[in-house]
């Protein structure tokens, strides 16, 4: 028996595969679920995909461009917390002025 390793072609995939390479039956189990999808969905997925690929492996493909796009603005408002929180705060007043201001106005009108 001949034992490979060879790393993940996916980018930020650190995962290794190995392949044995022996003379014999091998018996591979795989976990399989089943997703419903629209068609407009199936096509969508359709064009994206390469031509050796398969559709899960699109979707895992996809599913690591989106996480590598949303991690890099974490930790984003490091440091300007205090200056959030006083903004925030600020436009809270602003607002409740704003309400007792319409309430005030509402009243005069009913009355």
């Amino acid at each position: 028996m001949k034992r490979v390793l060879s790393k993940s072609s996916y980018p930020g995939d650190h995962r290794f595969i190995i392949t044995f390479k022996y003379k014999g039956t091998l018996n591979v189990v795989m976990v399989i679920k089943s997703l419903t999808i629209t068609e407009d969905a199936y096509d969508a997925l359709k064009m994206l995909k390469h031509h050796d690929e398969s559709f899960s492996e699109i979707i895992l493909r996809l599913s690591q461009e989106k996480i590598g796009l949303t991690s890099r603005y974490f930790g984003a408002l490091k440091g300007h917390t205090a200056a959030l929180r006083e903004n925030i705060q600020r436009r809270r007043k602003e607002l409740d002025r704003e309400v007792e201001q319409r309430q005030a106005i509402i009243k005069r009108r009913l009355a």
